[in-house]
């Protein structure tokens, strides 16, 4: 009887040892898993985060460029200033509107855009005559520069085939937008 106990006991001692062998592998492959879920969920996450900053980065972009437009037109004095600011107004305007609409199909609202960087706007509307044309040339060049760089970056960075088209078809405007402002830049200077 009693080697029957004792093989009973090894016999439990050696089933409860595998068990928990299988029960740690099976732990292991659940944490695997678990981090491989984890790690798609983040690249998920980053992708959207891009996209999010992409959509809020350009609209605080395309209205700032719309604002020191609207200024530009009362201010300037020179006629080819004052055109291109109107024909980047309303550029900038359908590049918000579509940069919106795009955005809240994805769920994104832009409702906040980047009050904290007015200086600018304000150093605009204070600039004597003489220094405005300047001040506008340089401001749009470098909104423009930034923009494009914004449109390049999420064309790298994206699969989403909605904003990669969205993107193409601003890109060529902008850079044509960018030379006609550089050489207005070289003309008044």
């Amino acid at each position: 009887m009693r080697v029957k106990l004792v093989s009973e006991s090894l016999f439990y001692k050696i089933a409860l040892s595998v068990l928990i062998l299988f029960s740690a592998e099976s732990c292991k492959e659940n944490d695997t898993l678990e981090e491989e879920t984890k790690s798609e969920i983040l690249e998920n996450n980053t992708e959207e985060e891009r996209e999010a900053h992409f959509f809020i980065a350009t609209a605080n972009i395309s209205k700032k460029m719309v604002s020191k437009s609207q200024i530009a037109q009362q201010k300037t004095l020179q006629h080819d200033i004052k055109e291109l600011s109107k024909r980047l107004e309303h550029q900038q305007n359908n590049v918000f509107q579509e940069i919106t609409k795009m955005a809240n199909k994805k769920l994104i609202i832009i409702s906040e855009i980047n009050a904290a960087g007015n200086d600018d706007l304000y150093k605009l509307m204070n600039a004597k005559e003489k220094n405005f044309d300047k001040l506008y040339l340089n401001d749009m060049t470098n909104a423009l520069s930034d923009e494009i760089n914004l449109l390049q970056t999420i064309t790298k960075e994206t699969g989403d085939i909605s904003i990669l088209k969205l993107a193409n078809s601003i890109l060529p405007i902008q850079y044509e937008f960018l030379r006609e402002t550089e050489k207005l830049k070289e003309r008044i200077n």
